[in-house]
């Protein structure tokens, strides 16, 4: 009888582990899901004033409609893959534009 409760014990042990190489395979493909881009052509420009940028695979995005001026700025930049992530290819001319806007005092349209 002991020597069935050890067969037990051993067939319970080792189905519950789990091969190295196994576990390998689980942790990159996790890791491969969090990353939202691998290339410039995997992001796009969202928002209603092109101001996100996002995964093209991501769900639509909805945003409010306004504008400051910073937003022109957006024209001139790129959207694309910065280290896996969709990000804005910002330049020093973007930074400046942006600082130039936000400095400038807004006119209401009539």
């Amino acid at each position: 009888m002991k020597q069935l409760y050890l067969i037990i014990i051993l067939i319970m042990l080792f189905s519950a582990c789990t091969p190295v190489a196994d576990i390998k395979n689980d942790t990159d493909e996790d890791t491969n899901k969090d990353l939202e881009c691998t290339q410039d052509s995997d992001c796009k420009r969202e928002g209603c004033s092109g101001t996100l940028c996002y995964p093209v695979d991501a769900p639509e995005i909805a945003t409010i409609c306004n504008w400051e001026p910073e937003y022109a700025c957006y024209k001139d930049i790129s959207c694309g893959c910065v280290e896996n992530k969709c990000s804005w290819q910002e330049t020093t001319e973007f930074q400046e534009c942006v600082s130039k806007a936000r400095s400038e005092p807004m006119v209401d349209s009539p």
